[in-house]
């Protein structure tokens, strides 16, 4: 998962590669391996779809839980000033991904393929055990919102029947407008959707 992550982000500005991973694949897999899918080929890895039922513990548990490992290696910056203090600053402080209708909408995803398996149906495989888990645990409908990237997956979405009606009120925390994708059926509880590209 985590060489997947890598090579689907966008790499500009970041010598150190390996924090993309260790924001948007690896936590998941530690602090919540049961909302962990994958594909795999006999390549090796060559997808996955992962997510946290309650975003707001989830976070809390990074805290407590990840950003420990990290905090020798990648001291807090004082601020944000490039790509890789905003991801360090994601690893000490991840909430900053969080929604400002986090208690709306709970639950957030992360999904990514690689190019050999694009446009073959995995995505929407994936996402389907996903949203399967996530029901099990309460969610009782399905959406997502997507951060402010463009991303192969944003294309997927619609195809599986989540709709959107372009640019949403609502916005990140740090004012970046949500797109959001709605789903008839059920009761509309999104799911934060995003990229190793939003950083």
């Amino acid at each position: 998962m985590h060489d997947i992550c890598l090579d689907t982000a966008t790499k500009r500005e970041l010598d150190d590669l390996d924090l993309i991973g260790y924001v948007f694949a690896d936590p998941y897999l530690t602090l919540a391996p049961e909302f962990c899918f994958v594909i795999d080929d006999d390549e090796g890895v060559a997808g996955y779809a992962v997510g946290a039922l309650d975003t707001v513990d989830f976070y809390r548990r990074w805290r407590a839980e990840w950003t420990p490992r990290f905090a020798d290696l990648y001291p807090k910056p004082e601020q944000e000033t490039d790509r890789h203090s905003s991801l360090v600053l994601s690893l000490h402080n991840p909430e900053r991904y969080l929604p400002a209708a986090a208690a709306e909408y709970p639950s957030h995803l992360h999904i990514n393929l690689d190019a050999r398996t694009r446009r073959q149906g995995w995505g929407t495989k994936l996402l389907d055990a996903l949203f399967d888990r996530l029901r099990a645990g309460g969610v009782a409908g399905r959406a997502s919102e997507h951060v402010r990237h463009q991303h192969p997956g944003h294309r997927l979405l619609p195809q599986i029947g989540l709709r959107g009606p372009g640019s949403a009120r609502r916005r990140h925390r740090d004012g970046t407008p949500l797109r959001r994708f709605g789903q008839d059926g059920g009761t509309p509880v999104p799911i934060v959707r995003s990229s190793p590209d939003a950083a």
